[in-house]
């Protein structure tokens, strides 16, 4: 049993979305953390010690976490550029399976665990109902399908592990649809938005804080909490909307906070209409009765998120 304040916790991908707010929010936990990425010159972040990570080197990943021995994972790093997966396919299997397969066979020595961020990509369901853990799994993409064998091969090793699959994420740091809105906005009149992809838009802070939660559910036995609550769990902010409605409450709210906006029309198109090299779900409805019953997590509506990111981030947003 180690208790919170005795961990060694390294956080992956900390110049991301999802890193950064994870690395903010754990910089005052009482663990010991380290800040882990692809490139970094030994500044600290939060005052927090920075190691280098990189997902596409394996051995290296692999001779790191031997040294630095962490009790805990929580590792949101991965390949993203979806589109670039169905050219890059051996960069993104490398980063979305090898590599977590390591730190679960690493961990699985060291008697450590595991949180790692998945995505909604992995179901891309037939129908439009309201997606749960168990329902079945069809990658529709190279991305997606290396997401989802990495979620397996963690599976394989018997390590307390949490699996948290999300969808639209957006957070002050890096780029995402929100802020390419933003910018978007202000450069054209008009713009042609995809309408027919449904899910739920999640800030990268509500997910630095359902890890919190979960790690102060048991602050002196976080392991012990993890592996009996050990599985996948869908997590998004509350609510529903499609891209183009996504978009409108953008416009809106940063009309509402006078951030200068060029565009006067937002014109709905299918997804057929809008080719891309990589296939997207229309449907990513996430259920999240298993977060919250089992968890103890409820993340607020969307549309609340996003109108305090915007008020937070009006001034560096771009």
């Amino acid at each position: 049993m180690v208790a919170l304040k005795d961990m060694r916790i390294l956080i992956t991908g900390v110049q991301g979305q999802v890193g950064f707010e994870l690395a903010k929010i754990l910089a005052y936990s009482g663990a010991q953390i380290f800040l882990g990425a692809r490139r970094l010159n030994g500044e600290k972040l939060f005052g927090l010690p920075t190691v280098a990570i990189d997902l596409f080197q394996i051995k290296a990943l692999r001779e790191t976490l031997v040294t630095l021995k962490p009790h805990l994972i929580i590792n949101p790093a991965a390949y993203t550029a979806v589109d670039k997966a169905e050219s890059e396919q051996d960069l993104a299997y490398l980063a979305n399976r090898d590599a977590p397969a390591v730190m679960a066979e690493v961990l699985q020595k060291l008697g450590g665990g595991l949180i790692h961020f998945s995505t909604d990509y992995v179901y891309n369901p037939a129908d439009d109902k309201s997606i749960h853990e168990d329902d079945p799994k069809h990658p529709g993409n190279v991305y997606a399908a290396s997401k989802w064998a990495g979620e397996q091969a963690i599976s394989a090793m018997d390590i307390p592990s949490l699996i948290l699959r999300t969808s639209w994420v957006y957070g002050i740091q890096g780029q995402n649809f929100v802020k390419t809105m933003l910018r978007l906005g202000r450069e054209r009149e008009q713009l042609a938005i995809v309408a027919d992809q449904f899910g739920a838009p999640t800030a990268a802070t509500t997910l630095a804080q359902a890890v919190y939660t979960i790690l102060m559910r048991e602050p002196l036995d976080p392991l012990g909490y993890l592996k009996a609550h050990r599985g996948a769990y869908n997590i998004a902010d509350q609510g529903q909307t499609n891209w183009h409605a996504f978009a409108l409450e953008i416009f809106t709210l940063a009309r509402q906070l006078n951030i200068d906006l060029k565009v006067e029309r937002v014109e709905p198109i299918l997804t057929a209409a809008y080719k891309t090299p990589a296939q997207r779900p229309l449907n990513s409805r996430l259920n999240l009765e298993k977060l919250q019953k089992t968890l103890g997590f409820y993340p607020q509506p969307w549309t609340s998120m996003l109108a305090s990111f915007l008020f937070q981030a009006r001034l560096s947003v771009s």
